[in-house]
């Protein structure tokens, strides 16, 4: 961060990264890998911790409901049929006029902190296209798992780190993982022995 006076409430990180990805998102886990990557960004600590489907933050799923609850984002849900049991809803959430409103009150103010959750959204767009939410889910996982272990972990190590999260991560899984987050400048390319 460029000075300690600036900082960016929860919701107001939410707000954001639903509008640096052009309005609108699909799913809340998408929104949740998101705002774990902006709020790396600003460095600010959006609280997530270890969660089944990789960092989670009970306040970002707070903002996310009383954002729609206060009208700044609509939220629609879609039930989808699942084949191995009960039906699971999709949760998608849009920038109402409202909302926007609230973006353009929120740049204005906060304009750096703003730029770098319009930076990080928009990388991760380009190496997770659409956002996708299993691969998104995944960098987040072994980003998480390499700031737990302080920084410093080899790609051979972390499916065992996974294990202990509760997590299934794949030998395949950390290589797509590590490329996202070489280019987010989050890890450093493996050498080529």
């Amino acid at each position: 961060m460029d000075s300690t006076d600036e900082h960016l409430t929860v919701r107001e990180v939410v707000l954001l990264v639903v509008d640096a990805a052009g309005g609108k998102l699909e799913t809340r886990t998408t929104v949740q890998k998101l705002t774990y990557f902006a709020g790396l960004a600003i460095d600010e600590n959006l609280g997530h911790h270890a969660h089944y489907y990789g960092p989670y933050s009970r306040p970002v799923e707070s903002a996310l409901v009383n954002s729609a609850f206060a009208g700044d984002l609509a939220e629609s849900v879609e039930s989808l049929h699942s084949w191995s049991g009960a039906d699971v809803r999709k949760f998608n959430y849009s920038l109402s006029d409202q909302g926007r409103a609230e973006v353009a009150r929120i740049r204005l103010e906060q304009p750096t902190l703003s730029a770098n959750i319009d930076n990080i959204v928009e990388r991760l767009g380009k190496l997770v296209p659409g956002w996708a939410q299993h691969p998104l889910s995944l960098a987040a996982k072994v980003d998480y798992i390499a700031s737990q272990e302080g920084g410093e972990v080899s790609a051979s190590t972390i499916p065992g780190l996974a294990r202990g999260f509760g997590w299934n991560v794949s030998p395949d899984d950390v290589e797509q993982s590590v490329a996202v987050l070489v280019g987010l400048g989050r890890a450093q390319a493996p050498s080529s022995a």
